[in-house]
């Protein structure tokens, strides 16, 4: 379980060459809405410095999806009900479609406003 001030670091891992830092953002839980967070390049650290997009396209994202964590009734984790193979085989409606779309509508209301 994660709560307030995270710093995510990304590498580049190969056989070829050392592991290199590619860039790290940081946020807040407490911005951490319908458990989907988007990070743009602009605001991607390390990314946001390459103006010629020799390394990060000028289209480049990064986007979180969260799921929430059950405890047991003594306060601990419930890591048999988790599954941590990357699969998303929680049986019910896709949140992450249903954050992404939610995020979408969100950022078009905002332009809407904006008058863009």
């Amino acid at each position: 379980m994660f709560s307030g001030d995270i710093k995510m670091i990304f590498y580049d891992y190969d056989s070829y060459s050392s592991d290199d830092k590619m860039f790290h953002v940081w946020f807040n839980t407490g911005y951490v809405e319908n458990n989907y967070l988007r990070f743009t390049k602009a605001v991607t650290d390390k990314a946001c410095k390459d103006l010629k997009n020799k390394h990060f396209s000028d289209h480049f994202e990064i986007e979180l999806f969260f799921e929430t964590v059950t405890e047991t009734e003594g306060g601990s984790l419930d890591y048999e009900a988790m599954v941590l193979d990357g699969s998303d085989e929680d049986h019910d409606t896709d949140e992450e479609e249903e954050a992404l779309q939610a995020a979408q509508q969100e950022q078009a209301a905002e332009g809407e406003s904006k008058g863009v």
